[in-house]
């Protein structure tokens, strides 16, 4: 039964952080803003600093992330024209947080790259939760330490891993093995930053009103060689740890959400402002969501009725998972839509705290929602589509939806206000 209460304590708190990674849109309440600190001398129109140039227009089109699983699109995001989107929505094992992205967006001309990791759960002191509860006067606890060693997976098929001491050795330890092996062959690979950021980990769990959680967030630059070129990276990464409900005080689940940014050396700041706005479009279609809060919802209460009956050692079978989606209703109730407004008022929090670790952003205001967003400083006008299009420029007799970009021709338009 343990091992029950167990799975369902960590299912709720992975889902409790996890589901607002896609939530993004910007909400009605106004945001305070620190000054915008603008560049002394602005690049020139070589491919880099769009938000610090001088008469020129950039258009953002919003793009589809595409869940196979569930055969829906789950999110869209601003992506500026001639820009490149891959990556889906995957289905993970429940205890592990049910879905996660893997997102990478760049741009092949000036080289810049946004990317937005997968949120995954891990178990720490299930060994020692484990030795506590063995009743055998020691006789377990050989077999306890091979079976709970760190690597292998729990009853629940969450990866047991200490939770590292620091977000460097998180990315040393995790993020650079599993997702960035090219950086682990960089030879030059050399960290030139490392900046905490505890105004930012105090909201997020202020956020998220969930006892005993702690967090610990930082900002890391760093610099290699990739393809011949210098490379300067940003890292903005938070470890979340929480240990609700569940039977041993040594016993919590923890997770690590990031996002990165890279460019050529020398450009990276230029175009930070601008990679910044397509991480902050990101918003989950209403229709996903609801889907899935249905598919979470049913998942938990099934763990309360013995999860195990639906495990294939530890993970989701994807049949099971399209059986729980053809039982979930299209129509919306009032529950789950207060729940998505509410993501989004979290996530306009999230990012009024983190505007203090990246420059040159301004605020511009849906004149139809009154939803601010956050846009690279510098433009003087900016115009949001019917499509969810958004186009910037310091051209003051542009008029966007005049085929200079695909897909906008048909669209309407109206001024954003500044």
């Amino acid at each position: 039964m343990s091992n029950l209460i167990r799975g369902l304590a960590i299912a709720i708190a992975v889902l409790a952080s996890s589901t607002a990674v896609l939530a993004g849109d910007r909400p009605t309440n106004p945001l305070t803003l620190p000054p915008v600190r603008r560049p002394a001398n602005p690049p020139g129109a070589d491919g880099v600093a769009p938000g610090a140039m001088a008469a020129q227009t950039i258009v953002l089109t919003r793009r589809e992330i595409f869940d196979p699983t569930l055969q829906m699109n789950a999110a869209s995001l601003l992506v500026p024209d001639g820009w490149k989107v891959e990556g889906k929505i995957s289905w993970i094992p429940a205890g592990q947080g049910l879905s996660a992205s893997d997102i990478v967006i760049s741009d092949p001309n000036s080289h810049a790259v946004a990317r937005f990791y997968p949120q995954i759960a891990y178990i720490d002191g299930e060994r020692e939760s484990q030795l506590r509860a063995d009743v055998t006067g020691g006789q377990m606890r050989d077999s306890i330490n091979k079976i709970y060693a760190e690597g292998n997976f729990d009853d629940n098929g969450v990866e047991i891993r200490r939770l590292p001491n620091s977000v460097q050795q998180y990315l040393k330890e995790f993020l650079i093995p599993r997702y960035r092996p090219e950086l682990a062959r960089a030879a030059d690979l050399k960290i030139v930053e490392d900046k905490p950021m505890p105004e930012y980990a105090d909201h997020y769990v202020k956020q998220r009103a969930l006892l005993n959680t702690r967090a610990l967030s930082s900002r890391i630059r760093f610099t290699y060689s990739s393809n011949g070129e210098n490379t300067e990276e940003v890292i903005f990464c938070t470890l979340i740890r929480s240990a609700v409900g569940l039977p041993t005080p040594e016993l919590f689940p923890w997770s690590a959400e990031v996002h990165s940014y890279s460019a050529p050396a020398g450009k990276l700041d230029a175009l930070l402002p601008l990679l910044t706005t397509v991480h902050d479009s990101v918003t989950p279609d209403l229709g996903w969501y609801n889907r899935y809060l249905q598919i979470a919802e049913m998942i938990m209460q099934m763990q309360r009725e013995k999860l195990q009956a639906m495990l294939d050692n530890g993970r989701i079978l994807m049949d099971n998972v399209h059986r729980l989606a053809s039982q979930t209703q299209a129509e919306v109730s009032d529950h789950i839509r207060d729940n998505y407004e509410k993501q989004q008022k979290d996530k306009a929090g999230m990012q009024e705290q983190f505007m203090q670790y990246v420059n040159d952003l301004q605020p511009m205001t849906n004149p139809t929602t009154g939803a601010k967003m956050l846009v690279p400083a510098g433009y003087s006008n900016g115009f949001i589509g019917s499509n969810g299009s958004l186009v910037l420029t310091n051209n003051p007799s542009y008029q966007p939806g005049q085929g200079q970009a695909a897909g906008t021709g048909n669209t309407t338009w109206q001024a954003l206000k500044k």
